[in-house]
């Protein structure tokens, strides 16, 4: 895999993931905005998944949106998926909950607790295959 392409992957997993976790202000792109931390990142790789960069924009904190604006951050993206050769993603939110023992269900306890939401990804690209990868999300709460 040439050099530039785990960069650019990485970049779009971590420079933007920080969210706005709200439930006042309708989105245009969706009738009821997320409520919890997990209906959000729900809603986040959703609209990844589904090349909805425009929509996604609605999801980022104010905080992060002094630092990109909304053209730049859509156009990040879409050369993101360009360049990697994106077809496809899939995704999964991997356990919030707690097991019978009381004790978190996977190793991310830790990361749950500290506002942030594990997930795996499949890039599924024409040029590179499938690759797997899993991160977490950090959120903030907006008032």
């Amino acid at each position: 895999m040439p050099p530039r392409v785990p960069i650019l992957i990485a970049a779009a997993l971590l420079s933007a993931f920080v969210i706005a976790c709200t439930g006042d202000n309708e989105s245009p792109a969706e009738t009821e905005r997320p409520t919890t931390p997990e209906e959000t990142a729900e809603r986040w790789l959703q609209l990844w998944s589904e090349d909805r960069f425009e929509d996604m924009w609605d999801l980022v904190a104010t905080e992060s949106r002094q630092t990109i604006d909304k053209q730049t951050f859509i156009d990040r993206y879409t050369l993101i998926k360009e360049e990697s050769t994106i077809t496809g993603i899939d995704y999964k939110l991997l356990s919030t909950e707690p097991s019978a023992t009381g004790t978190a269900a996977d190793p991310f306890a830790e990361e749950i607790a500290e506002g942030e939401i594990p997930f795996s990804v499949t890039f599924h690209t024409s040029f590179f295959g499938d690759f797997p990868d899993s991160n977490s999300m950090p959120l903030v709460q907006e008032e």
